[in-house]
């Protein structure tokens, strides 16, 4: 049982080594294996202290660290990466970019190493199994015999959490190096070196199609080469990728009209024929600025309706202030009664003050929501079953998940879904209130089941982003709700 125990601790030090390593050796060896561990354990300390200063925006400390990191460990390419940030940060891009061309070259040395260890992991296990085996065959006991074989299941356990370890860190390493070429891209393209910039951002989206950001540039590249055809077909690429409310659709817009496109329904989109009556629904996709600049602008859906013979409107869900919600209430001389919010999030609810002050309308959220907001509601949407605030109905259906208070808003044949329901999607959700994000997810699509999928099925689907579908469309081609 020894034997037993120490393969064990041998099995324990390199699960310790592992999450401890960020980094990899090119065509390691058996004996290059002891010097990459002392590099790591002497650079890794500085590197995560730079991580924290440069969260904190202290660059100056950080800088320091991720020097001092680097010179532990030459190869070190995390460390290199923001470095490279740092002198983007202060617009030294012929710095930033002999940095990045080290993180670039040296992204595979971390995979090669962890590829190493895993190795070298299996093996310890294999080794762990030789000695199970001495035991069985020298032992007539038949507690020695439970316990090997108990110890046979926890090798097999352990090899296999490896082996998917080894399998998850593969994507994840794909979508590191993705980003590290799209950022290679940013800098190349501020030393107007496009042509090399343009190949950065395409290696970005071969390792990573779901890289949006790195879809944005290939197309303004394109637009601003006057190539309108290729940026069009980067666009419908992305698209097709699933990535549409991720794209830059001022950018769309514009590549639209250079090619004589009909632009109806990129930026603002007229609902009403669909209303069947006197109702009017305006879509408008307002951008609203990540608060990571690396990342592309979002595209958030706000709706103004209204009743064509009284003129009274709700706005629902404004999350950035827009100067065509304004134009466009005031060309059509509305009335705002209320403010509405389908959740908290800021996305959506970014304008909330600045149109309810202008409006001098009401704000109305679920009280589920309210640690989102600073000020209380003049009313809760839960206490009416129908909200009375306009000349038309407005039924409140509550369904809790992307947020504790999350409502969609039945006004006669359209539902506002927020982000409970889009098109083949519906809203992420979070660990919360001790109930894990699996048993969230199954009680928001049971809601969406019972709550939503009663409705007719020609039921215009207005989500919180990207595209208008119909309940029945969901219910015939949603996947995530089979």
């Amino acid at each position: 049982m020894k034997k037993i125990k120490a393969i064990n601790m041998c099995l324990f030090i390199f699960v310790i080594f592992f999450y401890i390593l960020n980094t990899s050796l090119y065509s390691l060896e058996e004996k290059d294996f002891n010097e990459a561990i002392k590099q790591i354990l002497a650079s890794n300390q500085l590197y995560q202290q730079g991580l924290e200063y440069f969260n904190q925006g202290d660059n100056k400390k950080a800088l320091d660290l991720f020097s001092q990191c680097i010179d532990k460990m030459p190869y070190h390419a995390y460390a290199h990466f923001y470095l490279a940030n740092l002198s983007y940060i202060q617009k030294d891009f012929e710095q930033a970019l002999v940095y990045m061309e080290k993180a670039v070259n040296h992204v595979d040395y971390m995979q090669e190493l962890s590829t190493f260890i895993d190795q070298k992991k299996i093996g310890q296990i294999d080794a762990f199994r030789e000695n199970l085996e001495d035991i069985w065959n020298s032992s007539n006991s038949c507690r020695d015999a439970r316990a090997v074989e108990f110890a046979r299941l926890h090798a097999d356990k352990g090899e296999s959490d490896i082996k998917l370890a080894s399998q998850k860190r593969k994507l994840m390493m794909e979508h590191l190096k993705a980003h590290y070429f799209y950022f290679y891209g940013n800098i190349l393209f501020q030393l107007k070196r496009i042509p090399e910039a343009f190949k950065g951002y395409k290696e970005a989206v071969k390792l990573n199609p779901q890289h949006a950001s790195a879809y944005n540039n290939l197309a303004a590249i394109c637009y601003l080469a006057e190539d309108y055809p290729a940026a069009l077909s980067v666009l419908e690429e992305a698209e097709q990728n699933g990535l549409d409310e991720l794209m830059n659709l001022k950018l769309k817009e514009m590549v639209y009209k250079a090619m004589n496109k009909p632009v109806e329904g990129i930026l603002q989109e007229d609902l009403s024929k669909n209303s069947g009556g006197v109702l009017g629904v305006m879509r408008f996709a307002l951008m609203i600025r990540q608060q990571d600049s690396m990342l592309p602008p979002l595209y958030e859906n706000c709706y103004i309706v209204f009743d064509s013979d009284t003129k009274e409107a709700v706005i629902i869900d404004p999350g950035e202030k827009d100067e065509r919600l304004e134009n466009y209430i005031h060309e059509h001389n509305l009335q705002v009664k209320a403010v509405l919010n389908t959740h908290g999030h800021s996305d959506h609810t970014g304008a909330n003050d600045y149109y309810a002050q202008v409006f001098n309308a009401p704000l109305c959220f679920h009280k589920d929501d309210a640690d989102y907001y600073e000020k209380q509601p003049e009313f809760y949407p839960d206490e009416y079953r129908n909200l009375d605030v306009t000349s038309f109905s407005i039924k409140v259906i509550h369904t809790p998940g992307h947020t504790p208070g999350s409502v969609c808003f039945l006004i006669n044949n359209f539902l506002f879904s927020g982000d409970t329901l889009f098109k083949n999607d519906i809203g992420r959700v979070w660990e919360r209130n001790g109930k894990t994000t699996d048993v969230i997810r199954k009680d928001l699509i049971e809601s969406i089941r019972k709550n939503l999928f009663i409705l007719p099925g020609k039921t215009i689907v207005c989500p919180g982003h990207g595209k208008v579908t119909t309940i029945g469309a969901e219910i015939e081609s949603n996947k995530i709700l089979k």
